[in-house]
């Protein structure tokens, strides 16, 4: 299976980069860079796309989130926000999913709070338990880390 990672909604190229290194790092299949502003816009995308070159990973920048579901049509996609409405990740059953055939997409925002479940009707809102406040950089690194831990086992 194809995992997928969206990072939705960013503005600052550093952080770009840095998201982009911390998910290179696991092994990520394809990265989604959807709607980056300002810095990120103009700078960023450069710089994660001479990084992915450099790796071998394919990495692609679209307008919005509901460009990137289109042109995926994941099987599975996953809404990483803290809201009322969203459960408790589950990497254990991600990690499986990975084990098939199909696409996974792990979505995450660049702003707070995300809003990300009105642009995306078919995605499932989750999110880390008792953790609230960490950035998106820091909930990529244990998702992943957990999702290819499970997927492995």
């Amino acid at each position: 299976m194809t995992l997928i990672v969206v990072y939705h909604d960013v503005a600052n190229a550093r952080k770009l980069e840095e998201f982009a290194k911390t998910v290179f790092a696991f092994n990520v299949d394809i990265l989604v860079l959807s709607r980056p502003m300002t810095d990120a816009k103009t700078r960023g995308v450069k710089e994660v796309q001479h990084l992915a070159w450099t790796e071998g990973r394919t990495v692609m920048a679209v307008d919005d989130l509901f460009e990137a579901v289109n042109l995926f049509g994941p099987d599975k996609a996953y809404l990483i926000e803290h809201t009322k409405e969203s459960t408790e990740i589950d990497t254990e059953a991600i990690g499986g999913e990975l084990k098939g055939e199909g696409e996974v997409m792990l979505v995450f925002s660049g702003v707070n709070p995300p809003g990300l479940k009105g642009q995306v009707e078919t995605g499932v809102s989750v999110h880390l338990p008792e953790i609230k406040g960490l950035s998106e950089i820091g909930l990529a690194a244990i998702i992943l880390y957990e999702v290819r831990r499970h997927q492995t086992i």
